[in-house]
């Protein structure tokens, strides 16, 4: 596994003349934000949400960009706008039961839930072994999100990241900009992450 620094290191290898500054660690960050806004991003994570009952509104969980799949029980969420919401109901910021769908706010970093849960998620006990996932605990919201990270990256990561943050780097206003290496180092990533599926 690679953290943010070995990236960094296959950064300044490749860009030998490259110094060593804080434009490139904030590069790297806004590549690994840029990915996880992906239709299909590399990085993700899972997490059981307990709901408050008369409670729509939740906090993304602290590592995440983008909420991709959301579960209640058995059941898919639809992920819409408001819009479609609105369309869906008027009275919808008044409506309660289970929630069928979620809108989500990536700039305040908050999700809600359609309609408000009328119910108290129970004590979250995990228990394992339980074939067919009798063992799933009820009413909890299930989320699978894109994740932002600086550590554990699988080796087929780390030189598109590299490449990527080191196109950021050649593309901005600088002493070395190198209009043309940027490009190609995009390219290149890009490629490389198409040949692993993504």
């Amino acid at each position: 596994m690679y953290a943010k620094a070995d990236i960094i290191t296959i950064c300044e290898t490749l860009a030998v003349d490259l110094q060593a500054d804080d434009t490139l660690s904030r590069f790297f960050d806004d590549t690994v934000e840029q990915l996880g806004f992906l239709t299909s991003p590399p990085f993700y994570e899972t997490a059981l949400v307990s709901l408050t009952s008369g409670t729509a509104t939740y906090d993304f969980e602290s590592d995440a960009l983008a909420i991709y799949h959301a579960f209640m029980d058995d059941t898919l969420l639809s992920i819409v706008g408001e819009d479609d919401i609105e369309a869906y109901s008027k009275i919808w910021p008044t409506s309660s039961g289970t929630p069928i769908a979620l809108t989500q706010d990536e700039l305040e970093r908050q999700y809600t839930l359609y309609p408000e849960p009328d119910f108290n998620s129970g004590t979250l006990i995990p228990t394992h072994g339980e074939p067919y996932g009798e063992d799933y605990p009820t009413n909890q919201l299930f989320l699978i999100y894109s994740k932002n990270r600086t550590a554990d990256f699988q080796e087929q990561f780390s030189i598109p990241l590299a490449l990527f943050s080191l196109s950021k780097e050649f593309s901005t206003s600088s002493n070395h900009q190198d209009r043309e290496f940027a490009e190609s180092c995009k390219t290149f990533a890009a490629f490389i992450l198409n040949m692993i599926g993504f």
